[in-house]
């Protein structure tokens, strides 16, 4: 018997740890109302600062991309839909193939199955 079910385990499993090193937390800084993490995505090279709101009541965050001026609140619009583009587009790739590869893996432990009760009825 043919063990198919073998290499979309080994992608699912290569793409889960890709999932899971996606970002190098590299810094923090704390301010009296922010919190600053910078990260980098290794996926597309970009760094990102992840500012979170401590002030208020309630945890407020948001993600920016690093090369911009955080003062230029018109410019920061269009930067940042540029660059969340292209950070969607990785992580829609990289959904894609996991769902490939989890129908693959699927397929391939259930065709044997129906095959075999096709060639042997009852």
């Amino acid at each position: 018997m043919k063990k198919l079910w073998i290499i979309p385990l080994i992608l699912l499993i290569s793409l889960g740890v890709a999932w899971h090193f996606r970002w190098e937390y590299q810094a923090s800084k704390t301010d009296d109302e922010y919190v600053f993490r910078w990260k980098l995505d290794r996926w597309t090279n970009k760094r990102w600062i992840e500012v979170y709101a401590v002030s208020s009541k309630q945890l407020t965050a948001i993600d920016v991309p690093a090369n911009i001026d955080l003062t230029a609140p018109e410019k920061i619009t269009k930067l940042k839909d540029k660059e969340w583009e292209i950070r969607n587009r990785w992580t829609v790739y990289w959904k894609i193939a996991v769902g490939i590869c989890f129908l693959w893996l699927v397929a391939s432990l259930v065709y044997p199955q129906i095959k075999n009760k096709e060639q042997n009825p009852g």
